[in-house]
């Protein structure tokens, strides 16, 4: 296991807590959506699901994974997740004992944690959450970015923040989690390259 890294950030108003995550926690996780078998892809795919209740969150058009609740205790995303959180509100000079991982509203068999895959031309507008925490895990980013890319559209720069008009686009790289308000206004920028941009992001109760 890699060294937990944690630093908080304050590009603007609200703080964020950068981490760098385990890589066998983000291995994991790759490993899961990699090797995902078809019956798991009709529970956990907005791709290959029969539920009509399962939600095309933004109405982005590209696949999203949800992740049932036994997925995120194997890995021990949950608890990670809750620590990291949990560390953030510390700082922040606000602990609170009954941080949690919801279930989404629509069924109570998963958590809500949900991984985005980015294949070129997806983009995610802007948009906040409507709960207590929010966080973001990069998953992974294409090895070959084409070097005459400004920013914003170059992948390792595509996640966007927004506080006031004031912009945060932090330098991305695999493992890294950020953590923020859920009123956070965030973005992914339009994806440019063939290969697959994967990232991980969820909510966090009180």
């Amino acid at each position: 296991m890699n060294e937990i890294n944690i630093q908080a950030v304050h590009p603007f108003g609200p703080a964020l807590l950068e981490v760098d995550c385990p890589m066998d926690l983000i291995n994991g996780l790759n490993d899961l959506v990699d090797n995902m078998d078809d019956e798991t892809l009709e529970l956990c795919s907005n791709k290959h699901t029969k539920n009509p209740n399962f939600p095309n969150l933004l109405n982005r058009g590209f696949e999203i994974i949800y992740l049932l609740k036994d997925q995120v205790e194997k890995l021990t995303l949950d608890s990670f997740i809750l620590a990291m959180s949990q560390q953030y509100l510390t700082y922040l000079g606000r602990p609170c004992d009954t941080l949690n991982i919801p279930a989404p509203d629509w069924d109570d068999r998963y958590s809500d944690i949900w991984i985005n895959r980015y294949f070129k031309g997806d983009i995610t507008p802007p948009h906040g959450h409507n709960h207590f925490l929010s966080g973001v895990i990069v998953l992974k980013l294409p090895e070959n970015i084409p070097d005459d890319l400004d920013m914003p559209d170059r992948p390792d720069r595509s996640l966007e923040f927004n506080h006031n008009d004031e912009l945060y686009l932090p330098k991305q790289e695999v493992g890294k989690m950020y953590i923020f308000p859920s009123h956070l206004r965030h973005w992914v920028h339009f994806h440019v390259c063939d290969e697959e941009r994967r990232s991980l992001s969820f909510n966090v109760g009180a």
